[in-house]
């Protein structure tokens, strides 16, 4: 399935800013997490300084004072905690945070910083909370002038950390998701702006078809008036293509028509020849008519249905005026609410409603109906066109002919004048349309004919 070019490029547009958004917030992320590391290791190293600044060693030992540098020291599971060390890893001082419970040991080379980041404390005392801690072994002179090695110990809840870095986390998140909507947003009006002069082509190219307009307007961005200005070109040679049909055809059928004239006078005394030249002039006549038969144009200027169907009206009440036919006529409202329109060749009308008119004022005895009106599918979206409905109280036309009087030559009454090509014509043009013609019977008595001409 074919989606728009705006669904499209509101596809691309969101990939790409899942994409680059997404890799901002993890970069970010991740570089809020090694600032966060970085600070942690700088802080326990202060702690470590800090620590180092209340110690003093004498002949009886480690000596802490009691004014800690962070009074978390003091305080009971406060999530900092601290343990001093001598050689061999006797505990020398334990802060009060502790309550007790011991710290994993580890020794290194003196004045080597250790980091852990994970350390794990001992699931009895501390129902593994994650710690944070740094370690430093240094020697230590004391008074009598020897040297004693210590390992100082600072260790940190993580959990802080941890929170912290959530928190981040979904503010990041969140408001890189509230700008990826406004972008989207943005992007959607601007691609609406954007594309809006093809849609302008496109409504204007759908009212040149259906004859609205004659032609694009000129004021499109510069982009797209190479294209405009093509499609003018391409309407304009389309009308004037047709028109040369038209005259030359015309032209064709005037230059035919008086030769055969001609020899029908020199033959007048040879009925045979005549009646082939009435054949030669019958088959002229139906494929010139097939020949100029428009069909449905995209470009063609409506005509409005009544003010022609007057005119052959007009035309016909003189030809047989003899014969006080009484024509009723009747046109309904297009289904906009302006005056019925046929979307096709002005000629296609005329031809279409002077056969059949004619061929009912032939066959009635003295009343004529005509009805137009808007043809309506059965579906409520189906397309709307032109229906047209000629009744005659004539003798009407045969079941079984019916099928017959449509085909060039065939006529249902034998006593009436003419060639029998008038309903085959219309069969033509009608089918040109894509329309449909029906006979039936008319309550007045004769032949009622149907035709439906959809709108596109």
């Amino acid at each position: 399935m074919n989606s728009s070019l705006r669904n499209r490029l509101l596809i691309a547009a969101g990939a790409i800013l899942a994409f680059f958004l997404g890799a901002a917030g993890v970069i970010l992320e991740r570089a809020f997490q090694e600032s966060v590391e970085e600070n942690i290791y700088s802080a326990l190293q202060s702690r470590l300084f800090g620590l180092m600044a209340v110690i003093e060693i004498n002949a009886d030992g480690v000596l802490v004072s009691d004014v800690l540098p962070d009074s978390r020291y003091n305080q009971m599971d406060s999530g900092l905690y601290s343990e001093i060390r001598g050689r061999g890893g006797s505990l020398e001082w334990r802060s009060p945070s502790l309550g007790g419970r011991a710290l994993p040991f580890f020794s290194s080379l003196p004045g080597d910083f250790r980091y852990y980041d994970d350390l794990m404390a001992d699931n009895s005392n501390f129902n593994q909370i994650q710690l944070v801690a740094m370690g430093l072994d240094i020697d230590w002179e004391i008074e009598s002038g020897g040297i004693t090695t210590l390992s100082l110990l600072v260790a940190e809840d993580h959990a802080p950390y941890d929170e912290q870095i959530s928190a981040y986390r979904r503010s990041l998140w969140f408001w890189l998701g509230g700008l990826a909507i406004a972008l989207l947003l943005m992007q959607g009006l601007l691609l609406f702006w954007a594309l809006n002069p093809l849609r302008r082509l496109a409504s204007e190219l759908g009212q040149v078809e259906s004859g609205a307009l004659r032609a694009l307007n000129s004021n499109y961005p510069k982009e797209l008036l190479p294209l405009s200005d093509r499609i003018n070109r391409f309407i304009d040679h389309e009308a004037h293509q047709r028109e040369h049909q038209k005259n030359v055809l015309g032209d064709l059928a005037h230059s035919l028509k008086t030769p055969l004239a001609v020899m029908r006078g020199m033959l007048n005394e040879r009925a045979e020849a005549n009646k082939q030249l009435d054949a030669m002039q019958d088959i002229i006549d139906y494929q010139l008519q097939r020949a100029s038969t428009m069909g449905r144009r995209m470009f063609a200027e409506p005509v409005e249905v009544m003010p022609k169907l007057d005119s052959i009206v007009r035309s016909l009440t003189k030809v047989y005026a003899g014969c006080s036919i009484d024509f009723r006529t009747n046109a309904a409202e297009g289904p906009d609410g302006k005056s019925l329109r046929f979307f096709g060749d002005k000629g296609d009308l005329l031809e279409i409603l002077g056969n059949l008119l004619d061929n009912a004022c032939k066959h009635c005895n003295s009343i004529v109906q005509v009805s137009a009106g808007a043809l309506v599918g059965d579906a409520e979206e189906a397309p709307r066109g032109l229906q047209l409905v000629i009744e005659d109280d004539g003798s009407g036309i045969p079941t079984n002919q019916r099928h017959k009087v449509m085909q060039r030559g065939i006529r249902a009454d034998s006593r009436t004048s003419g060639h029998g090509i008038g309903l085959a014509t219309v069969s033509v043009i009608v089918a040109g349309y894509g329309g449909t013609v029906e006979i039936s019977d008319s309550h007045l008595g004769g032949a009622k004919v149907v035709v439906g001409l959809p709108a596109e």
